[in-house]
């Protein structure tokens, strides 16, 4: 059976009227930092893995990034 490709999800939720640029960029980069720390995991090494960082506002998506991972 073949092996599967790993996703990771880091996601991230403001509540609406919390939602400025600024919150919204500082919760990006904080779910940028915890999905590179859950991909260097000693379990995922040798393997292909796909990494988002994603916030919310409300309901909303607002940020999205497809984070570059390091093999090792």
């Amino acid at each position: 059976m073949p092996e599967l490709d790993i996703l990771l999800f880091e996601l991230k939720y403001i509540k609406k009227g919390d939602a400025s640029e600024k919150t919204i960029q500082d919760a990006l980069l904080k779910a940028t930092e915890q999905v590179k720390e859950y991909g260097a995991a000693k379990e995922f090494s040798g393997k292909k893995i796909t990494a988002w960082a994603i916030v919310f506002a409300a309901e909303k998506c607002v940020e999205r990034v497809n984070v570059p991972l390091m093999s090792h």
